[in-house]
């Protein structure tokens, strides 16, 4: 999913002088958004740029980048080190319009101007600790499913930017529809674009860059 917002956000940047913003500050020429992929671990820290691991296809890393990801940061961390583990990507990230960070974790962390809560088809399977997430969350999405199914975990939420169902995308990679048809391209594409629209409405990005949004 944070694949797909990735190509929406870069297709959807205006011309802000992000180019000229991202050289002053040591950032990436041309601004642009960056990633974070989060990995929880039980002992070791550490914070890998992307692009030195980009050879390896299965990476969530590299489909974010490959996706249009201006950089990106594959932290590893146990909780306890999270915290200034995610300060020091933060700080990696300057120049940049804002960062996509994958992980619920995170939100303990920092306050995040947006927060994208994904249920995959089933939405039975919560995971442990995605409490916080969900409750925090501005926009649902009921990934490869076509009716939002009933669970006890939405009950009296109200949802700012509202909830999707999107039958034709999978929880976890952007554009990558169900079905192999044509159609399903274009119905990913539709879907991508109203999740898309929420969060640029809530982010203000229809004017262009929004600074220090994640």
């Amino acid at each position: 999913m944070a694949e797909g917002i990735l190509r929406r956000l870069a297709a959807g940047r205006t011309d802000d002088g992000g180019a000229e913003k991202g050289r002053e500050s040591g950032g990436p020429a041309g601004g642009g958004w960056g990633a974070i992929k989060y990995t929880k671990t039980a002992f070791y820290t550490s914070v890998t740029d992307a692009s030195e691991t980009a050879s390896q296809e299965n990476k969530d890393s590299t489909r974010l980048l490959k996706a249009g990801a201006a950089r990106c940061l594959w932290l590893q961390a146990p909780p306890h080190e999270l915290s200034g583990a995610l300060s020091m990507a933060m700080d990696n990230m300057s120049g940049l319009d804002g960062v996509i960070v994958e992980g619920n974790a995170p939100l303990d962390c920092m306050d995040f101007d947006a927060v994208i809560f994904v249920f995959g088809p089933d939405a039975a399977r919560f995971k442990d600790g995605a409490e916080k997430a969900l409750a925090a969350a501005d926009i649902v999405v009921f990934a490869g499913v076509s009716d939002a199914p009933e669970t006890g975990h939405m009950t009296g939420r109200a949802i700012r930017g509202g909830i999707f169902c999107a039958p034709s995308l999978s929880n976890s990679e952007g554009d990558n529809r169900r079905g192999g048809s044509s159609g399903g391209v274009a119905d990913a594409r539709a879907e991508l674009d109203a999740i898309y629209t929420a969060l640029a409405g809530i982010l203000e990005l229809e004017g262009g860059g929004c600074d220090d949004s994640y």
